[in-house]
């Protein structure tokens, strides 16, 4: 007669929550200038991810890569607008603001957003898509593939011209900033991804037909 069995039925883990967009720091512009100060949120932790986004009203500024810093997508040789966008993970010690720096002298703008809830170590974001600068009055934010669960996708666009858009479809406007009427416009759009999927483009309508650049990816939680 064969021995009774007895055992636990193993238990799934809980899945990851998703990444979270927390807050975006004050808009900053300079006329003339060949440095500027972008500030912190704020409200940064360890482990949280900032993307700072710049733009020269010009052609082939040449930013130089502040320390710590990496670049995540840059448009470097486009007439009258060369958009960047830069990401660090947060140790805990950030305050005030961070200086951007470049050779020759342009009108430039720059914010920074924070997220929170991300992969704590290599690359936070997985089917970076760097689009080249386009001219149009709606913005499309193109498709991408995520790789695992409980993602967050994000598009982070730079336009140059007004504000007063529509809104996307699917994604959500984490945030929507202007310097002064008639400078850079920096938007944030998020959308949870549950399972690895083809996340669908979406897009918007602009107040009017102007340059933009976007900066897609989809953040991996912790």
């Amino acid at each position: 007669m064969g021995g009774l069995r007895f055992g636990m039925a193993q238990q799934s883990a809980a899945p990851a929550a998703y990444p979270i967009f927390e807050e975006v720091g004050a808009y900053v512009g300079g006329t003339s200038v060949t440095t500027i100060d972008v500030p912190y949120t704020g409200g940064e932790s360890n482990n949280d991810i900032v993307f700072l986004q710049l733009s020269g009203w010009g052609s082939n500024v040449g930013y130089n890569t502040p320390s710590g810093w990496t670049i995540l997508s840059e448009v470097p040789s486009i007439s009258l607008d060369s958009p960047i966008v830069f990401w660090r993970r947060c140790n805990g010690t950030e305050s005030g603001s961070q200086t951007v720096t470049w050779t020759a002298s342009q009108n430039a703008t720059g914010i920074m957003s924070r997220w929170s809830g991300c992969k704590t170590s290599g690359d936070p974001f997985e089917a970076l898509t760097d689009t080249p600068l386009l001219n149009a009055s709606v913005y499309t934010v193109p498709s991408i593939t995520t790789l695992g669960d409980t993602r967050l996708a994000v598009c982070l666009i730079e336009r140059y011209g007004n504000t007063n858009s529509g809104s996307p479809s699917d994604y959500t406007k984490s945030f929507e900033e202007q310097y002064v009427a008639g400078s850079s416009v920096w938007y944030g759009l998020s959308q949870q991804i549950a399972t690895a999927s083809v996340v669908a483009a979406d897009s918007f309508t602009a107040f009017s037909t102007g340059n933009y650049h976007t900066t897609n990816f989809a953040l991996i939680p912790n």
